[in-house]
């Protein structure tokens, strides 16, 4: 299945399922390589960010699912790769950075794992939002995926909201290293954070 038809037929009743309201959905480009970056709570995240984003987000997904056999092919088709988690897996940054030069959106949790029913604002970051965005001279997409206690729940309210980009000048890089990387992390994170204060519509 191409990601258009997968996209037509499951969006619409995923929307229904999480009861999603996207909110600023006027910030989303229409073109041009960005990555997409949100708070991270939930396995359903991942749906809730692509259902609300037309143009396909191409996301890091740990390499074992790609060892099932129908999964594997599934994933692959949508444009999903695979990524060697806690070791520093060199050909998935590449290709990350690969899609991005593209022109495409390239998913990706600033924290790095889920942080079910946490306030995001007390969670530890990963620096790799900022190295690739370093290294591929990308903006940055905020989102804030909102519920109560910070639970993803069926059939319960999730709110999307849906920053303007922060392009790459807005980052802070100078030579890059991992100071910057993790500075730019923490500012992005930061505006993250701040959608989660905007009032429901």
């Amino acid at each position: 299945m191409s990601y258009s038809t997968v996209y037509k037929v499951f969006a619409r009743p995923f929307r229904a399922l999480f009861r999603i309201h996207i909110h600023g959905e006027e910030n989303l480009p229409a073109d041009g390589g960005y990555l997409v970056c949100a708070n991270h709570t939930s396995i359903f995240d991942v749906v809730i960010v692509s259902v609300a984003v037309r143009r396909q987000v191409m996301y890091m997904a740990k390499a074992e699912l790609f060892r099932i056999p129908v999964i594997g092919k599934m994933l692959a088709s949508l444009g999903a790769y695979p990524v060697n988690r806690g070791m520093g897996d060199v050909t998935s940054i590449k290709k990350s950075i690969g899609f991005l030069d593209k022109g495409e959106l390239v998913g990706i949790f600033p924290q790095g794992t889920r942080r079910p029913g946490v306030d995001p604002r007390t969670t530890p970051l990963k620096h790799g939002v900022g190295m690739i965005a370093y290294r591929a001279k990308a903006g940055v997409i905020p989102m804030y995926i909102k519920t109560k206690n910070h639970h993803v729940r069926i059939f319960k309210r999730t709110d999307l909201y849906i920053g303007r980009p922060m392009e790459y000048a807005e980052l802070g890089f100078t030579e890059g290293g991992m100071k910057e990387y993790n500075a730019a992390a923490g500012k992005v994170f930061d505006r993250i954070c701040s959608l989660g204060n905007e009032k429901e519509n």
